[in-house]
Parts: structure tokens; C-alpha cells; sequence
């Protein structure tokens, strides 16, 4: 029988699949930006998921997901006798994924030699201006 994860692994790289884990599936990322399009950052169970046409059971799955790895923290908001729960992103969380990013680019000379990125294949095109969000 071979070794668990937890014996070959560290725990910052166990913590680092989790949360990719978590963002990977269009759903929980199509949530995410709907937070971040959302006023104050904040938004509530159906605002987090406009526009994603799944089962409530789905939905609820998908952000149980990215709360219980962290990226989004929950409070507790009561107004008129009715509470609610509201979601925000957690900035910790995202540091955690930042760092991680800025260490795999500050690891890469990515004009020396030691580079081998041109000639290697892969079917990744980039669809978005990455320098619009991730400015240095």
C-alpha cells in the first residue's frame, strides 16, 4: 500500500491543490465573478449565481465548496426579521493563491536560457488581458 498524501507532501503544497481544486469548475469561477461584480464586493445566494442555469442543490454544492476552502467567508445579516446569509471574498484566501503565483514567476528567467518555453506545445490561448488583473 502506498504512502497518503499527508506522508509525501507538505502541507502549504496539500493547501495550495485544495484551493485550485476549488476553483476548478466554470460554476464556482461564473460565481466568483459575479461577486466581484457585485456593489461592495457582497452578494447573496442567487446574486452569486445569476446567470448560472444549475439545480439549487447544484449551487449549493458548488459554493459549500468555496467556503469550506476559504475563498469566500459568510456573515450573518438580519434586517426586518429575516436573516440571511451574505458572501464576500476572503483576502487571505486570495493572497494565499497570490503568493503562490508570484512565486512560480519570480522561480522562471523567463529570458534566460534556463527557459525552455518556446517550442513546447499547448493548447492554452489566453482569452482575457491578464496585465488588466494582475498589474506589477
Amino acid at each position: 500500500m502506498g504512502a497518503t498524501k499527508f506522508e509525501v507532501y507538505t502541507q502549504r503544497q496539500i493547501e495550495y491543490a485544495k484551493f485550485f481544486k476549488a476553483l476548478g469548475h466554470p460554476a464556482r469561477i461564473g460565481a466568483l465573478e459575479n461577486l466581484m461584480k457585485s456593489v461592495g464586493y457582497e452578494a447573496g445566494f442567487d446574486e452569486l449565481f445569476d446567470g448560472i442555469d444549475l439545480a439549487q442543490s447544484t449551487r449549493s454544492q458548488h459554493l459549500k465548496k468555496l467556503t469550506e476552502t476559504g475563498i469566500i467567508r459568510t456573515k450573518l445579516v438580519s434586517s426586518n426579521n429575516k436573516t440571511c446569509l451574505r458572501y464576500r471574498l476572503n483576502k487571505e484566501a486570495i493572497e494565499f493563491i497570490r503568493q503562490f503565483l508570484e512565486f512560480i514567476h519570480e522561480s522562471i528567467d523567463w529570458n534566460g536560457n534556463n527557459y525552455m518555453g518556446d517550442g513546447f506545445y499547448s493548447s492554452f490561448q489566453p482569452g482575457i488581458d491578464w496585465q488588466m488583473y494582475f498589474r506589477t
